[in-house]
């Protein structure tokens, strides 16, 4: 891993230096592959493609990273065959979002439109065609999703929180044992996303999903990231107010309670966030723990929320919102709740 670690800061010097190295970029595509981000490794190679449409290694790389060659996939070529400049305008992308596969084109979709609305932000056409092609991929998605739930019953729900699990065996009890804890549990609609986890999360959560008719369990087909995670989470959701809690973080009993009575009496606020304790120890609970700091959030501001993530790892918002300004950007590996934040 230290060996990956200092490989990769090597290959950002070089394309730091040089940003048509394209020989680093392609040993980035590996190193990212060995450290399992998956997810940056087709995206960087996706990205390639339009630089070396014809490049044999490359070919081979994108194989290894689980994604089609340009000379496989008639939507990569077209891409690939695309110039930076023809994506710079609106009826090129609307036209290729328009031709892409829902099913399979995803993330590739998701770097062209998110590059053009990096620049043309307010393009709301553009911003309704990637909505419709984001609903249409992850009611695929969903549909392709085990269901381990029997006792869901559907109803009103005040909240739904999601939880995404990977690898999260550890702590996944502890983290349903603070949800049933909430005041508020029998108005909250816990939906669990399970990204093909490796582990047993499904075995330690069976208990609870026996004993309690507001959670659900998916397990999707194949690996996804924590942002494609809440925004499936976020477009399943059926509670007007939506929260991300996860499994590694603590609750206390009345935490949800206190947002959502924040929410109810404040109808022109779209977000709220309440207060962290932090410890360096796993497993604690917030009335016994060794503390290492305290986040005391300030009052939300644009300039601050560049700098920082300030808003915490307990956030809750107005489902209502994503009709106005998406879900989260799939591009980002970290703090793509941040860039949902400001937007």
């Amino acid at each position: 891993m230290l060996q990956n670690a200092q490989q990769l800061n090597a290959l950002m010097d070089r394309v730091g230096r040089d940003a048509r190295d394209f020989a680093a970029y392609k040993g980035l595509v590996q190193v990212f592959h060995q450290l399992g981000e998956s997810g940056a490794a087709r995206n960087l190679c996706l990205d390639l493609f339009r630089h070396l449409p014809n490049d044999p290694e490359l070919a081979s790389l994108a194989e290894v990273v689980g994604i089609k060659s340009p000379d496989s996939d008639p939507f990569t070529q077209l891409v690939a065959a695309t110039s930076p400049e023809a994506l710079a305008d609106r009826d090129v992308v609307l036209s290729l979002v328009q031709q892409a596969d829902p099913t399979r084109h995803a993330d590739l979709v998701g770097q062209i439109v998110g590059d053009y609305l990096d620049v043309q932000f307010s393009d709301e056409m553009v911003q309704a065609a990637l909505l419709r092609f984001e609903m249409s991929h992850f009611a695929d998605l969903s549909a392709k999703c085990r269901q381990l739930h029997t006792r869901f019953r559907p109803r009103a729900f005040k909240l739904t929180c999601i939880v995404s699990t990977y690898s999260s065996a550890n702590f996944i009890e502890e983290c349903l044992g603070d949800l049933v804890a909430q005041t508020m549990f029998e108005d909250m609609e816990v939906l669990i996303i399970d990204a093909h986890s490796p582990q047993n999360e499904a075995e330690l959560v069976k208990p609870f999903l026996e004993r309690f008719d507001n959670i659900r369990y998916l397990v999707t087909p194949r690996r996804i990231g924590i942002y494609p995670a809440w925004t499936m989470g976020s477009l399943l959701a059926s509670a007007p107010y939506i929260t991300p809690f996860s499994t590694n973080d603590r609750l206390l009993p009345h935490a949800y309670e206190t947002l959502v009575r924040a929410l109810d009496s404040n109808p022109k606020a779209s977000l709220v966030y309440g207060d962290s304790y932090l410890t360096d120890k796993p497993h604690q609970t917030i009335g016994r723990h060794s503390p290492s700091g305290f986040y005391h959030w300030p009052e939300i501001d644009y300039g601050w929320l560049m700098l920082s993530c300030g808003v915490g790892p307990q956030p809750m918002w107005r489902k209502s919102v994503h009709a106005q300004i998406g879900y989260f950007d799939r591009r980002y590996k970290a703090t793509g709740d941040q860039d949902f934040f400001l937007r």
